[in-house]
């Protein structure tokens, strides 16, 4: 016959000890908890709803060019650029709903699930592989910061230089005529302001 070991008991007490965390003492879920489950189930419903998977259907145009290896396509509401199904999101036009506690629940699933076409978009995604920054992260950047599209776009750039070492920042800020800071917030500050005039170029350039 078989017995449960010591280890097996000690694991099952752990777990049990771990899951225990998210309770209070009376057996109800702490409301943090409560937050993760319900938002979870929201956004897991939307991934599926008719609604969402028919306003893309509607989007998707057929690729006739035989050099490529896509057959379908979807224009970036946004930019205005193709991309093939897996390169794009659909966006809720009016995002970034907060779900932090139980008052704000109905309001969150009203938000996500309860919207029309006219409520949707779609918006193209970051592309590590080709570098590419995506319509839909610089809109997200935006809503939580209060920033305006070109604001977050900009600050994408900044994230994405000052995210490498800090070796890879001063050469980078080298190769622009900078002299690179003494720390990372004055080689942020740094990177942001050559990235703003490289923007205010372009603009000149093209006006």
């Amino acid at each position: 016959m078989t017995v449960p070991s010591e280890a097996d008991i000690k694991k099952r007490k752990t777990n049990r000890d771990k899951l225990a965390k998210k309770i209070t003492e009376d057996g109800h879920l702490k409301e943090n908890e409560l937050v993760r489950i319900v938002r979870k189930a929201i956004d897991s419903a939307w991934m599926t709803a008719a609604h969402k998977l028919v306003f893309l259907e509607d989007k998707v145009i057929p690729d006739m060019n035989p050099d490529t290896r896509t057959k379908w396509l979807i224009e970036c509401n946004n930019c205005g650029n193709m991309f093939k199904l897996t390169d794009v999101n659909v966006d809720h036009v009016v995002g970034e709903f907060p779900c932090t506690n139980r008052e704000e629940f109905m309001s969150y699933l009203i938000s996500r699930l309860d919207v029309g076409f006219d409520d949707l978009q779609i918006l193209c995604t970051d592309n590590p592989k080709k570098d590419y920054t995506g319509c839909h992260s610089i809109k997200t950047l935006a809503e939580r910061n209060g920033l305006t599209f070109d604001q977050a776009k900009l600050e994408k750039g900044v994230i994405k230089i000052i995210n490498l070492t800090a070796t890879e920042q001063s050469n980078w800020l080298r190769n622009k005529g900078v002299k690179p800071g003494s720390n990372e917030e004055i080689r942020r500050n740094q990177i942001r302001n050559v990235l703003e005039q490289e923007k205010e170029n372009a603009r000149e350039y093209t006006s």
